[in-house]
């Protein structure tokens, strides 16, 4: 033990500097940038209702949406919060077990295709390959041509997956 009496004081010395460091407020604040407020944080509802939009999609893999779920739904894939419609989208191709609710979802989300954003335009897209909609293909092919480049390529993925020829 005498032999490392040094070792000893300088991590004790070290532990008090860093104790108080931190409780001067020089830790955390100064080493971690600032929170800035994102397109999440602004609207407190945004996560009950993206979280709330996650469950439906897990229940609609298991079993046919109700009426009231799907009057959520409809309301959702409209919401002025580009991320909620993303998630209704996605809780919409979960709408396999009925077939007027699975006609009801293409019709959705086929609308989206018109979408402003460019991610909920993507995730539609997907979402129609998902739902194996070759019926979509007329609304999906002027996609090819969207300004975003995400946009296209989930477009010609999504028309070769329905078996349409895409040429490069």
């Amino acid at each position: 033990m005498k032999r490392y009496w040094f070792l000893w004081m300088a991590t004790a010395l070290l532990a008090v500097f860093a104790f108080f460091i931190f409780r001067l407020g020089f830790g955390w604040k100064s080493l971690l940038p600032e929170r800035k407020e994102g397109p999440l944080t602004k609207d407190p509802v945004v996560w009950p209702k993206i979280q709330f939009l996650l469950s439906l999609s897990t229940v609609g893999k298991q079993r046919p949406f109700t009426e009231r779920e799907m009057e959520i739904l409809r309301k959702s894939i409209s919401d002025p919060n580009k991320y909620v419609r993303v998630e209704a989208i996605a809780a919409l191709r979960e709408a396999r077990h009925d077939l007027k609710q699975r006609e009801e979802a293409i019709k959705l989300t086929i609308g989206c295709l018109k979408d402003p954003e460019w991610i909920v335009r993507a995730y539609a897209i997907r979402s129609i390959a998902w739902l194996g909609v070759k019926e979509a293909i007329p609304q999906i092919l002027p996609l090819l041509n969207d300004p975003q480049p995400e946009v296209r390529e989930a477009a010609k993925w999504t028309l070769q997956k329905l078996g349409y020829q895409v040429r490069e």
